[in-house]
């Protein structure tokens, strides 16, 4: 933001305009993406109940991440266009910084569960030691 003040002020408000795009559109990424693992999870592991219901908690408890987040995100200010006003008038927002964290640390929760439900499954399968190694370590490196 410093550099687009410096060097191209009148960019201002596209810049502001895609930040809030962002904003907006990554609770509706992130939340699906979440979801189809956890659908995949209920795919693979459907038959243990102790998976099944871990995937249903996982999917609600994200949808209602996702929900409240894309709702704040394109509510934060009032009005609305005060998110992407280049001459400061965000008196009626909330603050920004916050959102974020509140935003990211709910996310970052979910990312680490939805990653680690599939470890008991997996490690009761009758597999060697080494192919359950193999399996857990393909699942972490499909993380990021």
């Amino acid at each position: 933001m410093g550099w687009v003040l410096e060097n191209h002020p009148e960019h201002l408000e596209l810049f502001l305009k895609c930040l809030y795009a962002v904003e907006v559109l990554c609770p509706l990424t992130v939340g699906p993406i979440k979801c189809s693992i956890c659908f995949l999870y209920l795919r693979i592991f459907g038959t243990l109940r102790s998976i099944r219901w871990c995937s249903y908690v996982l999917i609600a408890l994200t949808t209602m991440w996702a929900a409240v987040t894309f709702l704040i995100a394109v509510f934060q200010c009032s009005p609305i266009r005060d998110a992407w006003s280049p001459d400061g008038r965000r008196a009626t927002c909330v603050d920004i910084q916050r959102y974020l964290v509140g935003q990211s640390i709910p996310n970052a929760v979910l990312s680490v569960l939805v990653l680690i439900a599939p470890i008991p499954p997996i490690w009761k399968l009758r597999f060697p030691l080494r192919k359950k190694i193999l399996v857990l370590a393909m699942l972490v490196l499909g993380a990021r």
